[in-house]
């Protein structure tokens, strides 16, 4: 069997096009590394968790996360992605803030197959306030060149909520 110059031309075009696409990222996106800083402002003692999850399950398994049972200490989807999380523990009123830079060995785990940063928090205030809106003691930030021109970003866990500034905000298309 013989192939055509045009068949030849069309096959390597349709590999070079799926090349092209599947390996630039779902989506077009580009992973991106931060500095980030994680801070408290809490008057209660809290315990903050940084995931780095896939895309694909942030909103099947993440964002309806139960957080008092994630924390409860016998959590399998927690036990299960140690590796991707890192943890801080900030006694009420501390003030003090915690530096991940872009050097930082965690990022070999987080960056290309896991975009997304997932921060979940724990404490009393948080609690009571999560009486009220559940989703307060979590946080989504996608950590690629669709949502972030900065290079750093600083999340503040406060007894109303965590708060991420510079907030991710998509790119317009």
């Amino acid at each position: 069997m013989t192939l055509s110059k045009r068949s030849i031309t069309l096959a390597a075009t349709g590999l070079l096009a799926f090349g092209v696409g599947g390996l630039g990222g779902c989506g077009g996106y580009k992973p991106k590394k931060f500095d980030i800083s994680i801070q408290p402002r809490t008057t209660d003692t809290v315990l903050v968790d940084l995931i780095a999850v896939p895309k694909d399950d942030v909103e099947t398994k993440w964002m309806g996360l139960d957080v008092e049972n994630y924390f409860s200490g016998n959590n399998t989807v927690r036990a299960s992605n140690v590796e991707f999380t890192k943890t801080y523990k900030f006694e009420g009123g501390a003030t003090q803030q915690v530096q991940i830079n872009r050097n930082d060995p965690i990022w070999s785990k987080w960056f290309k197959t896991r975009p997304v940063l997932i921060v979940l928090a724990t404490s009393g205030s948080l609690a009571r306030e999560a009486a009220k809106n559940p989703s307060v003691r979590k946080a989504r930030i996608d950590m690629t060149t669709e949502y972030y021109d900065a290079d750093a970003f600083t999340i503040t866990v406060k007894d109303g909520g965590i708060q991420v500034d510079p907030p991710p905000m998509k790119k317009p298309s």
